[in-house]
C-alpha cells in the first residue's frame, strides 16, 4: 500500500489513520502498548508490567504505560482492542503526565472497555496538560457514581470519540466528565469531541 501526501505539500499535521488506527511513525515521541486481553497480537508475549512497552512485548496495563512516559516528549500510548479494565475506587488511573495521548484501538465492543464499580466516588483523573484520550468504552457498574472522568486541573485536555453507558438498570454515571477544579482557568481548552452518554435511568 502507498500513502500519497501530494495534496498535503506541509505533511499532516494531525496524523494519518488507516481504518482508525493512526500510523505511529508519525509520533515524535515513545510509542508504548498496552494488551490486557487474552488475545495476543501475532509474534507478541502476553501484557505485563514487566515488559519493555513494545508492540511485540506490551505492557498489561494502562497506569503503568503513562509513568513511563516522559512529560511533553509527545509520547503515545496504544492500548490493544479487546483490553479490559475494572476501577473501584477514586483515582483508579490518573493520566499525570503532561502531553501524553491515550489511544483505544478497535471498534463497537472490542474498544477498550473501562468498568467503574464498587464505589460511586470510582474515577479516572487527567492532571496533566495536553492530555488526549480517545476511543474508550466506559461502563458504570455501580448506582449514581458521581463522574466517570475528572479533569482535575488540566489545561488543553482532548476527550474523544469516548463512549458512556450504563452497566444495567440503575446503574449510571451521575455525570461522565467533570471539571472539579474551582479555580478560574484551571481547565482552559477542554475539548469534547464525537463523545456519547447513554441511559435508560431518568439521569
Amino acid at each position: 500500500m502507498s500513502i500519497q501526501l501530494k495534496d498535503h505539500p506541509l505533511g499532516a499535521a494531525a496524523g494519518i489513520s488507516i481504518r482508525g488506527v493512526p500510523l505511529t511513525g508519525m509520533y515524535p515521541g515513545q510509542v508504548y502498548w498496552v494488551n490486557g486481553s487474552s488475545v495476543v497480537m501475532p509474534g507478541s508475549v502476553a501484557g505485563s508490567d514487566s515488559n519493555t512497552g513494545s508492540y511485540e512485548a506490551p505492557f498489561a496495563t494502562i497506569d503503568y504505560a503513562i509513568g513511563q512516559c516522559t512529560a511533553n516528549r509527545g509520547d503515545v500510548i496504544m492500548v490493544a482492542p479487546g483490553y479490559t479494565q475494572t476501577v473501584s475506587a477514586a483515582a483508579g488511573i490518573v493520566a499525570d503526565v503532561a502531553g501524553v495521548a491515550i489511544i483505544g484501538l478497535g471498534r463497537g465492543s472490542l474498544r477498550p472497555t473501562i468498568t467503574l464499580d464498587t464505589a460511586t466516588t470510582a474515577d479516572i483523573d487527567i492532571s496533566a496538560d495536553n492530555v488526549m484520550l480517545s476511543n474508550f468504552l466506559f461502563v458504570a457498574d455501580l448506582d449514581a457514581i458521581v463522574h466517570c472522568i475528572d479533569v482535575v486541573s488540566a489545561k488543553n485536555v482532548v476527550i474523544h470519540a469516548c463512549e458512556f453507558k450504563e452497566g444495567g438498570a440503575d446503574k449510571v454515571f451521575i455525570d461522565a466528565i467533570d471539571v472539579s477544579s474551582t479555580t478560574d482557568n484551571d481547565s482552559d481548552g477542554l475539548v469534547v469531541l464525537d463523545c456519547i452518554a447513554t441511559s435508560v435511568d431518568d439521569r
